[in-house]
């Protein structure tokens, strides 16, 4: 048996061989309710891991012979901490009849190699056991033939047992040196492929590195190169604002106006001014749009440059002599790697959004200052224009009148008759004497009226009277005099002004200073809703012209060309006058209706032909009356109504009213009564207003009369 133990051996290491398996376990096993689910998880995963061992070391030693025909699976278990790595997770908790169960799955890899190499060391020492057993026989038998043998012999036998021993204890050391040889040289090749897998993974450490560096270079040449691109088209833009701004001042060269040219003139030039001023915020706008446009493009390539980039490192693997500390070192410093590269990127996205904003806003203030600065001299000219004092060509002239003189003040009430208006002022003197020689020759006075420009539609201009040049032709001594006028102010001034204040906005001061102030700023930001009120020559107010609420009341009638039939209503209404084109209006009144007014003026025994239908059948003839009876019916109306402002004297308008009728017959009834038209009216209704209407009138209505489209007037006050 020794001898085949021996030979077996030595072919041993040709029949076995090193083998790497992953084997998985599954157990579904119940939580008890003192345990929890983790204490379960942990011994479930335990007795998995055994299992999975001993699954392992009965692969391998199959891979081998047997000692005596069997190997203990006792001491294989010896073996289970030889499992290279270890997975357990739950795969399912579930509740069952009240019963809390749980499915632990276990994968455990397992180097065959290592148990191959533990099972030749204890077939080894089986064998040495076995001598040793063999000799502890062996020297049982010697002695118990030493009792019976001479002194020679036994000297001899004991001789040769201690050669024997001598020479067994020599192949024994022999064997351990050569175990401990073959040990140290598996130590020294452990080391070796240690130091090489540590090299290597320094290795691909540092040409990740070297990568990671060559991207991040190639990406901040990318942006590099964009922001080149960038820098270009901001100086291209400069270029075409500054070419906008050179033109602009030359135009306005080319457009000096006279000193005594008319306000007419003026007007033609003040409407060329507008369209300049228009087509030149345009070209500005465009400008800019596109500079925006171009901005965010190269924006939008940056960021998603910025967006690509992906952490391309992979996660570190567990080397064959990496412990848990080592492994975890590794991998903490992977996981670092990783956060400093998306916080690095999260920085740069960052940087880069808030270095768009910040060159979008300084694009729109660049653009807006130098189209501020080319629109200047546009600007003074128009603002010159709307408060300016201009002649005009019309050859209408003002009458001038006097009152009782004033010689303790030193006064001259003066009349001034223009058109159709009168004006009062007071002409005062510097002296008696002075008084008295242009009195006499008050004859010499000449008064001149003086115009402004406002706004006439998108582009255009028209005059407006400011006021009145009263000059003594004997002296050449003049005097102005302002008129309450109400004007417009070009929207030009007040967007040029909104630009202005947005881009060097008005710090804040005490609500208690600043009342007056926010009032002015809030009703100058619509330009078209805003005038200049009482004109003068030092002060200046705002106004709104439009928006307006005023009361009429008066009376309307309608009603047929043969006048057989007229309704009559005296109304009431209420108008808002909201902008510069639409007004509602709410209207009310009471209504008498006329019915048969021809038969009025026809006597009861007048048998005029008109009046009867003759007709006749086979046998006889017939005549019946057709002459209508006089009604008058009686009702209340209420409705509401639509104006649209052609100009501020001229409009149409629309009028929808239910009426309630009370009837001579006894029947009373609902109608509808429709009205639609054009008006006239006085140009401000909140000072005293006249309003005439022309317009045709629908009744519906089964039973009133009249139901066909009249033709009616109005005039309301």
């Amino acid at each position: 048996m020794r001898i085949l133990f021996i030979v077996f051996l030595l072919i041993l290491p040709i029949c076995s061989y090193a083998e790497t398996k992953t084997i998985t376990k599954t157990a579904k096993v119940v939580v008890p309710e003192n345990q929890s689910v983790e204490q379960v998880k942990q011994y479930t995963s335990e007795r998995l891991f055994r299992e999975a061992a001993e699954e392992a070391g009965v692969a391998v030693s199959s891979s081998t012979v047997l000692v005596d025909g069997k190997v203990s699976k006792d001491e294989i278990k010896m073996q289970t901490s030889a499992i290279a790595q270890k997975d357990v997770k739950i795969l399912k908790q579930e509740i069952e009849k009240g019963q809390t169960y749980i499915t632990v799955q276990v994968k455990a890899t397992v180097d065959s190699g290592e148990l191959d190499a533990f099972l030749r060391q204890l077939m080894q020492n089986e064998a040495l056991k076995q001598e040793l057993e063999q000799e502890r026989k062996e020297k049982l038998a010697l002695e118990k033939k030493l009792k019976s043998a001479s002194k020679e012999e036994y000297d001899k036998t004991l001789s040769a047992q201690a050669a024997n021993i001598a020479k067994a204890q020599a192949a024994r050391q022999k064997q351990l040196e050569k175990e401990i040889s073959n040990a140290k040289q598996q130590l020294m090749e452990a080391q070796r492929r240690q130091q090489q897998e540590e090299l290597k993974a320094a290795k691909e450490l540092e040409q990740i590195q070297k990568e990671y560096m060559a991207q991040d270079a190639a990406l901040q040449a990318r942006i590099a190169a964009e922001k080149d691109a960038q820098a270009k088209a901001e100086m291209e833009h400069q270029a075409l604002l500054a070419e906008l701004a050179k033109n602009a001042l030359i135009n306005d060269k080319t457009m000096d106006i006279a000193a005594n040219d008319t306000v007419e003139i003026i007007a033609m030039d003040a409407a060329q001014v507008r369209t300049n001023f228009s087509s030149l915020v345009n070209e500005y706008k465009v400008a800019m749009d596109a500079n925006s446009k171009q901005l965010e493009m190269y924006h939008k390539s940056q960021l998603a440059i910025l967006e690509k980039q992906k952490f391309t490192e992979e996660m570190p693997k567990k080397g064959e002599w990496d412990n848990t500390a080592t492994y975890n070192e590794k991998k903490n410093a992977y996981d670092k790697r990783k956060a400093d590269f998306e916080n690095k990127k999260k920085q740069d996205i960052a940087e880069l959004k808030a270095e768009y904003a910040e060159k979008k806003a300084k694009n729109e203030k660049d653009t807006k200052t130098s189209l501020l600065k080319a629109l200047k001299p546009l600007y003074e000219r128009l603002k010159k224009y709307n408060t300016g004092m201009y002649i005009s060509s019309n050859t209408s002239k003002a009458v001038i009148d006097f009152g009782e003189r004033d010689l303790d003040n030193m006064e001259l009430p003066i009349i001034v008759q223009y058109k159709t208006k009168k004006y009062n002022f007071t002409y005062k003197f510097t002296s008696l004497q002075e008084f008295r020689a242009m009195y006499d020759t008050r004859a010499s006075f000449k008064a001149v009226p003086l115009f402004g420009l406002e706004p006439n539609g998108a582009k255009g201009a028209k005059p407006y009277l400011t006021g009145f040049r009263v000059v003594h032709l004997g002296n050449n001594k003049e005097q102005f005099f302002s008129v309450n006028a109400d004007y417009k102010i070009f929207p030009e001034i007040l967007q040029y002004e909104q630009m202005g204040d947005e881009l060097n906005p008005k710090p804040k001061i005490q609500e208690t200073e600043n009342t007056q102030y926010i009032q002015e700023t809030k009703d100058s930001a619509d330009s078209y809703k805003s005038s200049y009120k009482y004109h003068t020559s030092d002060t200046v107010t705002f106004t709104d012209s439009y928006k307006s609420t005023y009361y009429l009341y008066g009376f309307q009638a309608a009603g047929g060309f043969n006048l057989d039939i007229m309704n009559i209503e005296f109304a009431m209404q209420s108008h808002w006058r909201f902008n510069r084109w639409f007004g509602l209006y709410l209207n009310g009144g009471v209504i008498i209706g006329f019915g048969g007014l021809k038969s009025l003026l026809q006597s009861n025994n007048d048998y005029d032909d008109d009046y009867y239908d003759d007709y006749y059948d086979d046998y006889y003839y017939y005549r019946s009356s057709s002459k209508a009876e006089t009604t008058i019916d009686s009702g209340l109306a209420g409705g509401i109504g639509l104006d649209i402002y052609l100009t501020n004297n001229l409009l149409l308008f629309g009028e929808a009213n239910i009426g309630y009728f009370f009837q001579d017959n006894g029947k009373n009834s609902l109608a509808g009564i429709f009205r639609g038209g054009i008006a006239l009216q006085s140009k401000d209704m909140s000072r005293g207003s006249l309003r005439f209407n022309a317009f045709i009138e629908g009744i519906l209505s089964e039973t009133v009369s009249g139901s066909t489209p009249y033709f009616g007037i109005g005039i309301l006050f």
